[in-house]
């Protein structure tokens, strides 16, 4: 009896931590893009995107509640569709792609 009552207190404490256990979602590079769209003149849109990138979303809430988004880019993989727009936007005049390699995001708070 007396294993049994441990083994059960095991079994409760385990599931105590499963249900507190925070949950780890990462991109699927084959499968995801992380792009842009920027209003350029009020007259046209600009689309382009970052082919190397990390996205990570940790939450332990089934609701996302608690969700934190992580995002970093490489600057230096920036894509419009026109290299001379492309190397404008690397510049000092921009992203500096020179001194700032990387782009970071972290979420503060998430908010239906």
């Amino acid at each position: 009896m007396k294993k049994i009552s441990q083994f059960l207190v095991l079994i409760a404490v385990f599931l105590t931590f499963n249900l507190n256990a925070q949950t780890v979602w990462k991109q699927d590079p084959n499968h995801s893009k992380l792009g842009f769209v920027v209003t350029h003149l009020s007259i046209a849109d600009v689309t382009g995107y970052f082919t190397t990138f990390d996205v990570t979303v940790t939450s332990s809430q089934a609701d996302f509640s608690d969700a934190v988004i992580e995002m970093t880019a490489d600057i230096n993989t920036i894509n419009t569709g026109i290299d001379a727009r492309d190397k404008h936007l690397k510049s000092a005049d921009f992203f500096d792609a020179a001194t700032y390699l990387t782009m970071t995001f972290k979420s503060t708070s998430i908010e239906k």
